[in-house]
């Protein structure tokens, strides 16, 4: 994901822009919108964050990584 390579290379307000696009055209991309969710948190959006996160779970209930973001944001 060009979102990813984005979050690492810390360009947050470019991976948000990347993800909020592939989430938009697939909605049902878990791995995406768990992604998003990190995103979300990293610039202090956390309500957007546990939104996002929320969905990715709903797809995945038992991906650890969502789970354990969905702890950290709360």
């Amino acid at each position: 994901l060009l979102g990813a390579v984005y979050d690492r290379q810390g360009r947050c307000a470019d991976a948000l822009v990347a993800l909020q696009r592939v989430c938009a055209l697939q909605p049902e991309n878990a791995a995406a919108l768990h992604k998003l969710s990190h995103v979300l948190a990293r610039l202090g959006r956390r309500e957007q964050a546990l939104e996002s996160v929320d969905a990715s779970l709903a797809l995945e209930p038992d991906n650890p990584a969502a789970l354990m973001l969905q702890a950290r944001t709360l």
